[in-house]
């Protein structure tokens, strides 16, 4: 089994996905008051502030993967002076991108859609706990992402790798939670 054969999704359920996982973000980044831009997220050594600015820099590289863009060395990458209008304007090359015909003839294209939908609940996640807010994305999203998620992240985690070891979520917690909770956050 391929990558790209992780889910059952079709490219059409694939943008319908993204389009509302980028727009649940948009709706926490909106959210965001200025006090609490300094706030610290439950991504190490990440304010608010920070977060923000991997999530533009990460729709940048997003918006270049259709192309033939790598999502390689996607990380710490943060753009400077990110903030709502920055993030909505990010989110709106990478629908556009990905729109395009010949988006998903790229090698691995169902697959970056899908880092995409991990990425975009991850740190909405983080996001809506450093900003007290509540993240609400389409159940759908976990149908595609769980399965994914388990069969591509190992549970050796080394040292800088961005994600910590799998921690234990409550046994009534959502599968938000469930999802952040595997990629290492304390839930």
């Amino acid at each position: 089994m391929t990558t790209d054969e992780t889910h059952s999704a079709t490219n059409d359920e694939l943008l319908a996905l993204q389009r509302g996982a980028l727009a649940e973000v948009q709706r926490l980044v909106d959210g965001v008051r200025p006090d609490q831009l300094d706030e610290q997220t439950p991504c190490e050594d990440w304010d608010v502030r920070t977060l923000l600015g991997h999530l533009v820099a990460g729709n940048a590289r997003f918006t270049a993967a259709p192309t033939g863009g790598s999502l390689m060395g996607m990380g710490d990458e943060v753009a400077p002076g990110a903030d709502s209008a920055a993030y909505a304007s990010s989110a709106s090359q990478v629908i556009d991108a990905w729109s395009a015909p010949a988006a998903f003839e790229q090698e691995h294209a169902s697959m970056n859609v899908t880092v995409q939908l991990i990425e975009c609940a991850l740190h909405g996640w983080d996001l809506a706990r450093a900003t007290s807010q509540t993240a609400a994305f389409d159940d759908r999203l976990f149908d595609v992402v769980e399965p994914f998620a388990h069969q591509m992240m190992t549970a050796e985690r080394p040292p800088g790798m961005g994600f910590g070891p799998e921690r234990e979520a409550p046994v009534d917690a959502s599968r938000l939670d469930r999802l952040a909770a595997f990629y290492g956050r304390e839930v």
